[in-house]
C-alpha cells in the first residue's frame, strides 16, 4: 500500500492494545475507528475482520473481506516468552 506507515498506524491503533505479526509479515491489530480486530497481509491490505473491542483479538468470528481468503481463520496469538521457552 502507498501511505505513510507511522502516521497511518497513528490513525488506526489505539496505541494501547498488543498488535501481532506473523512471519510472513502479515499482522493483525484493533482498529480504533471502527472497534474491529483486523487481519492485514504482508501488503496493508485488509483480509480478515472481526467486530470485537477486547484486549486480545478472539480465536474466530473473523470475517472474510473477499470470499477468496476462505478459509477462516483461527486466531492463537503467541508471545515471545511462550515461543522461546519452547
Amino acid at each position: 500500500m502507498n501511505w505513510n506507515t507511522e502516521q497511518m498506524w497513528t490513525q488506526l491503533s489505539d496505541q494501547s492494545r498488543p498488535w501481532y505479526e506473523a512471519e510472513n509479515e502479515s499482522y493483525v491489530y484493533w482498529n480504533r475507528g471502527d472497534g474491529k480486530w483486523w487481519i492485514d497481509g504482508p501488503s496493508g491490505a485488509g483480509i480478515f475482520i472481526v467486530k470485537n473491542d477486547g484486549w486480545f483479538p478472539p480465536k474466530s468470528g473473523w470475517i472474510a473481506l473477499d470470499s477468496d481468503y476462505e478459509p477462516l481463520p483461527e486466531v492463537t496469538p503467541i508471545s515471545m516468552e511462550s515461543s522461546s521457552e519452547s
